[in-house]
């Protein structure tokens, strides 16, 4: 009989054991951090090599949401430009005026691999239709937008940390980044803080380098 109930308790203890290395495995699995994908850009506009109208931004698409702190952009040549979101996982690079014409540029993004995009701005042609008269207009409005936008965002800026439902609006000198801290849900809330900034006199928000976090 005790030989019996000394196997039994082998058995038992042998049982637990196993129990609890599969908990321990289980366990393991669930709760161990997810491999970090490497962030690459897997598109852009334009395309590698090609004619771009001066113009219009540069469109970068992520492969997976980036934090600001994972990339930076280049342009050569050197270029006053804006970044901004305009997905999860795409930004945009727009000109603060234009892209100078008939010019090669390179666009550098800090992935790893990095990412390098050349294409060359399209040709000024003094008679071709529209061409110098969409040029002096968008000087003109860029003159009067900006001188406009400059008084509203130094309000805003001697104003933060500015806290309002939905969203939260921070600002820093040394990046000349604005960060707007995100409540769900995030898309209204986004929108919410666009219409906010334009009420203040900020009509062109892509004229910004903002920064949204989802919290």
């Amino acid at each position: 009989m005790k030989n019996l109930l000394e196997f039994v308790r082998q058995r038992l203890l042998l049982v637990l054991f196993s129990l609890v290395v599969v908990v321990g495995i289980v366990l393991y699995i669930l709760l161990r951090p997810p491999a970090v994908v490497p962030l690459a850009v897997i598109s852009s506009t334009p395309s590698e090599g090609t004619s771009y109208n001066p113009f219009l931004p540069v469109t970068i698409v992520f492969n997976r949401p980036p934090t600001p702190k994972e990339y930076s952009v280049v342009v050569t040549p050197t270029t006053d430009v804006s970044i901004i979101s305009i997905t999860s996982s795409s930004i945009q690079i727009k000109p603060i005026s234009m892209f100078l014409p008939e010019t090669q540029y390179a666009v550098s993004v800090s992935t790893n691999p990095p990412y390098i995009l050349r294409f060359t701005t399209q040709q000024a042609i003094d008679n071709a239709p529209g061409w110098n008269t969409m040029f002096n207009q968008i000087e003109q409005n860029n003159q009067q937008k900006y001188a406009t936008q400059g008084a509203a965002l130094e309000n805003i800026r001697k104003s933060v940390p500015i806290t309002l439902p939905g969203f939260a609006v921070n600002y820093s000198y040394d990046s000349d980044v604005y960060t707007v801290m995100l409540s769900q849900p995030y898309d209204q809330n986004k929108t919410n803080f666009l219409s906010w900034l334009a009420q203040r006199g900020v009509s062109d928000a892509t004229s910004v380098v903002i920064r949204y976090i989802n919290q």
